[in-house]
This record gives structure tokens, sequence and C-alpha cells, in this order.
């Protein structure tokens, strides 16, 4: 998507290569547009995308099962 975007691809272009819903790109080139120069930035993408999948909560560990018969 960079290399289109950066050899002056439209979105409507880029959606009919890859073919994905318009408003997938729209949402990755807003999501990750670089703060400084306003431009979509692959290295920010890829950085922001680890970040928020580290950041997921992760389901809780299955040892903390209770027994019922400790609470009847």
């Amino acid at each position: 998507m960079y290399l289109n975007l950066y050899r002056g691809w439209k979105q409507k272009e880029i959606v009919e290569s890859i073919g994905v819903h318009p408003s997938a790109i729209c949402r990755e080139i807003q999501r990750n547009k670089d703060a400084i120069t306003k431009e979509y930035s692959y290295d920010f993408a890829h950085t922001a995308a680890t970040k928020r999948q580290r950041s997921k909560i992760k389901h809780a560990n299955s040892n903390n099962k209770c027994d019922l018969d400790e609470i009847l």
C-alpha cells in the first residue's frame, strides 16, 4: 500500500488493486499517518500495530477456577 501511495495512486486505485473495502484503506491511512510529515508511513504503521497487539488484554489464566463446593 505504501508503494502505491508513494507512486501517487488514488485510494480508489489501491482498493481495486488489493480488493478491500474503501473504508479499510481510508482508516489505515488515517490511523497510521506520521505526526510530523502527515503522510502514511509503513514504519509507523508496523510499530503502531505491534503496540496495539501487545496492549490487548489476554484471557485470564484458567488456574483461578472456584470450586462450587467451597462456595456452597
